[in-house]
């Protein structure tokens, strides 16, 4: 269930990654996700997922064993839903022919790039959890 404050602290940790370098296993499109979804629901899967890789080959070695970045987050957040996503949701988008997580922010998607947060189009989502 989210907080009462669950906007405030969405924009808070989305701003927060402001400046922050790409790296895998430390500021990551997923643990990026993973951070918001936390601080909107005062879960730990960010934790719990920085637990899983260290750097892009563990990344990139737990996706494929899990079957994609969908199927990863699946077992976190339950059945990705193909429905239009809502301020909030944690999406599954394509950029630059590249799948990746985001959060929705209601008419964009927020998205960790190559030096902080970017804005993507709600058009390149893929998928949706709540």
């Amino acid at each position: 269930m989210k907080r009462a404050d669950w906007l405030d602290k969405m924009w808070e940790t989305i701003e927060a990654h402001e400046g922050r370098a790409f790296a895998w296993g430390v500021d990551d499109c997923c643990l990026f996700a993973a951070r918001v979804y936390d601080a909107m629901h005062d879960t730990h899967h960010a934790e719990a997922l920085a637990a899983r890789y260290h750097d892009e080959a563990s990344a990139l070695e737990y996706i494929e064993a899990q079957g994609g970045i969908g199927p990863a987050v699946c077992e976190y957040l339950g059945e990705m839903r193909r429905t239009r996503p809502m301020r909030g949701d944690v999406v599954l988008v394509e950029n630059a022919g590249r799948e990746m997580l985001g959060i929705c922010t209601g008419r964009a998607v927020a998205a960790l790039g190559l030096n902080g947060p970017v804005t993507l189009p709600k058009s390149s989502v893929l998928g949706c959890w709540q």
